[in-house]
């Protein structure tokens, strides 16, 4: 018993285990905890404080950044801040307020948009592993996918096991467009579009159909998906429902130029889950669909 209640309370603090504090918190997609701005904070300073120098023979005696974070910092000015390459300022102390401003100050979009631009720069300074574990500690609503760049929400540590398991699946170039179409979705969400989102889980879903089914057309796959015996229709019908019901949802909006209007990051996030969930489907199943 006594070792029982120990592992209960290892890994909760004093106010989880006493019931003061929930155990855990539901993420949000919009939301950015204090912890989680801290914790990332922590890690990126850090990151920051390796490149920091002083210039051999300077007056100012002002600190500076070497590379990786000079050319980082370099790139945010010109492709972020569409700022002058010729006016950047290296200087220690006003790089160092422009990135902990992001961090402390800014916006779940702008939050998550440059943590995402950072991991996928060619010099990234950012550990992976560090990261993930400061958005699980954080209580995110995003996880890096296997490739280390790639935000993808989730609301749960097995649901981003079931995704991390659909990439495995995906990898090879059998399934490149599929896993270019989810990765598309995960970032279109991340940037706040999800009518582009589920488009981009869609097409993740007919990019496998196609290949599974040897076929060049989604309609021809579908039809042939539903009428396999080695499938069950139920998976088949669900997904064709939502995919009509979003694609109704967003019909009127894409018409008026207005693609965002009916769908939400809800909307985005289910097709998401659903989609990889049935690529996955797809794929394990796919030694039991006969070839015609």
């Amino acid at each position: 018993m006594a070792t029982n209640l120990y592992e209960l309370r290892r890994d909760l603090t004093f106010a989880q285990a006493e019931g003061l504090e929930p155990v855990s918190k539901a993420a949000r997609l919009r939301e950015v905890t204090p912890q989680l701005r801290a914790l990332l904070w922590r890690h990126i300073y850090a990151s920051m404080s390796k490149s920091a120098y002083y210039p051999p023979f300077s007056r100012s005696n002002e600190k500076c950044f070497s590379d990786p974070w000079r050319g980082v910092l370099l790139d945010k000015q010109v492709e972020l801040d569409f700022g002058m390459a010729d006016e950047f300022d290296n200087s220690w102390d006003i790089n160092v307020k422009k990135i902990k401003s992001i961090f402390v100050d800014g916006g779940w979009a702008e939050f998550y948009g440059f943590l995402q631009w950072l991991l996928r720069h060619r010099s990234s300074p950012l550990d992976p592993a560090c990261v993930t574990a400061c958005l699980e500690q954080g209580g995110s609503a995003y996880r890096l996918l296997e490739d280390g760049k790639t935000l993808f929400p989730v609301t749960s540590d097995e649901e981003m096991s079931v995704v991390n398991r659909v990439f495995e699946s995906l990898a090879g170039d059998r399934f490149t467009d599929a896993r270019l179409y989810l990765r598309n979705a995960a970032d279109a969400l991340v940037s706040r579009r999800p009518a582009q989102s589920i488009r981009e889980a869609k097409l993740a879903v007919y990019a496998t159909a196609c290949i599974v089914c040897r076929t060049n057309s989604p309609r021809d796959a579908f039809e042939r998906l539903e009428s396999d015996s080695a499938l069950h229709p139920a998976p088949i019908k669900a997904l064709t429902s939502l995919c009509e019901y979003l694609d109704a949802q967003g019909e009127m909006a894409t018409v008026a130029n207005k693609a965002e209007a009916k769908v939400d990051e809800a909307d985005a996030m289910l097709m998401i889950g659903a989609c990889a969930s049935f690529v996955s489907y797809l794929i394990n199943k796919s030694q039991n669909i006969a070839a015609k």
